[in-house]
């Protein structure tokens, strides 16, 4: 895995080709993705680490926009927890740091919801929203009841601005999501009987508090 590819290496030279569009090298991007660690500082802040040479990702865990600078998603997460968690904890910071390598939706998720504050470049915000719409495509997120997709998309439904950036059309895949999100927990509710008493108590009620009020 290559962290700064080289003029030589097919990832640059897929990227730095005009003639190419980029829709036909997102699946490489899809297969080749970079991945990130999370810990806890000394300080109580979150590290975003970068991944190791031999690291080697889930199978599950395809797509990640590679362009997403290290620092920027550590600030991001950072500022979802202090800032926006407190309000409507979907998720809190000590479950978050339970999984030393998150899925990228659930990552991606709260780095946008805080990614759409106003000190944040709109540039930024942009770049991921598309990683978040290229790994909702990509791992069929709409399709697959977890308790990972319902968190993430519970966490997306929170800003209209993250499903798109034409209004009408954000309103459409915001309540498209939210609609998803409650069936995935409410209409298939014997798959999910078992996954979701194998949470804490407390997790538990985050989401089923979050879905009354949304009601």
């Amino acid at each position: 895995m290559f962290l700064q590819p080289g003029p030589t290496s097919e990832a640059h030279l897929l990227h730095s080709s005009a003639t190419i569009p980029s829709r036909l090298y997102e699946n490489y991007d899809a297969r080749h993705h970079h991945t990130w660690g999370v810990s806890q500082s000394g300080d109580g802040l979150i590290q975003v680490l970068e991944p190791t040479a031999g690291d080697t990702a889930p199978p599950l865990q395809k797509p990640v926009d590679m362009r997403i600078e290290r620092d920027v998603v550590e600030k991001l997460v950072n500022a979802y927890f202090s800032e926006i968690a407190p309000i409507l904890p979907v998720i809190t910071q000590a479950e978050f740091l339970s999984t030393p390598s998150p899925p990228p939706i659930l990552l991606y998720s709260i780095c946008l919801v805080a990614a759409a504050r106003r000190e944040v470049p709109q540039n930024v915000f942009d770049a991921i929203r598309y990683a978040v719409n290229t790994v909702i495509k990509a791992e069929d997120v709409l399709s697959t009841a977890s308790i990972v997709n319902v968190q993430s998309l519970l966490i997306l439904c929170m800003v209209g601005d993250c499903h798109s950036q034409f209004v009408p059309t954000a309103l459409s895949a915001l309540w498209i999501r939210l609609g998803t999100a409650i069936r995935m927990v409410r209409v298939r509710i014997i798959f999910l009987a078992a996954m979701l008493y194998s949470l804490t108590l407390s997790r538990r009620l985050k989401i089923w508090v979050f879905i009354e009020q949304k009601r």
